[in-house]
């Protein structure tokens, strides 16, 4: 797969066609998941494609303010409840959300609001839970797209685009060098193409509500992803968060370089002066 065209290409749709997908591109989804690489790879996984009535059962208990998102088929990926279990799902589910996207589908990320029902309704056998969930199907297609710029609960401002939804920060935004605050020449940046390119990935990662609460530092070799707690996201998302974010920077910079890198959850060993309501979630060595 293309990942730098498919990330560009991919937008979050809530409003879904009643069109059925052919059972090989569902087989094509079950199967490009077993294949997936994980960011913790001793961490067991499945992945369930609901349809129809097993949707439903759904209602009141995952969505957005208790909203289902009305999309004909959901990825269930259950996950055992080891050490970073949700950060790993979110990884796997950008990825098959990238794959969703590849075969002409739709797909929007649905937030689980109640994980002990969820797991009851669907009948989740114990020793797994649900750790991500993505609607996706045929969308209906808009010339205009509406994209939510929020700062906090009571600032939020709706702006009428055409085309793909730009990101809300860009490249020279997001990265910073050796340490807090201080901005990487661009200059700098532009002399690594698959880097840059990998950077600017990472700035179109969907997050919970499009807040984009993460940064990159750069420090020689060392990359580390800085996040925010920033009072919206709750803990569940924000750890799929990281997971989405880490896959499009890994699979857009892996297309690019002839060695292979993982990523080490948690924070480096060097002081990165991060403010109060942020932490270092991973880093790697490139």
């Amino acid at each position: 797969m293309n990942y730098y065209d498919l990330i560009e290409r991919r937008m979050s749709i809530r409003e879904f066609r009643e069109k059925a997908v052919p059972a090989h591109i569902l087989e094509e989804i079950q199967t490009h998941y077993v294949g997936c690489s994980g960011l913790i790879p001793d961490i067991g996984t499945s992945l369930k494609i609901l349809e129809g009535e097993a949707i439903s059962r759904l209602e009141g208990i995952a969505g957005y303010q208790k909203l289902l998102i009305p999309a004909p088929y959901y990825l269930v990926l259950l996950s055992e409840p080891k050490e970073y279990y949700v950060e790993n799902a979110g990884y796997i589910g950008e990825e098959l959300d990238l794959k969703i996207t590849s075969l002409g589908l739709d797909s929007c990320w649905v937030t689980v609001l109640d994980k002990e029902a969820a797991k009851a309704a669907l009948q989740i056998p114990s020793g797994m839970e649900i750790a991500a969930l993505i609607g996706f199907g045929y969308g209906k297609q808009e010339k205009k797209l509406l994209r939510l710029d929020i700062k906090t609960q009571s600032d939020v401002n709706a702006n009428v685009r055409e085309g793909h939804v730009a990101p809300k920060i860009n490249v020279s935004e997001l990265v910073y060098k050796e340490t807090w605050g201080c901005k990487f020449p661009v200059e700098e940046l532009m002399n690594n193409d698959f880097l840059i390119r990998a950077l600017y990935a990472t700035s179109l990662a969907p997050s919970f509500l499009n807040l984009q609460p993460y940064r990159l530092i750069l420090n020689g070799n060392q990359i580390t992803l800085a996040v925010n707690k920033d009072g919206m996201t709750n803990a569940n998302d924000e750890k799929l968060n990281i997971g989405i974010a880490l896959l499009h920077f890994t699979q857009v910079f892996l297309q690019g370089i002839s060695w292979n890198f993982h990523w080490v959850m948690g924070s480096p060993d060097q002081e990165l002066n991060l403010p109060e309501d942020w932490y270092a979630a991973a880093h790697c060595q490139v």
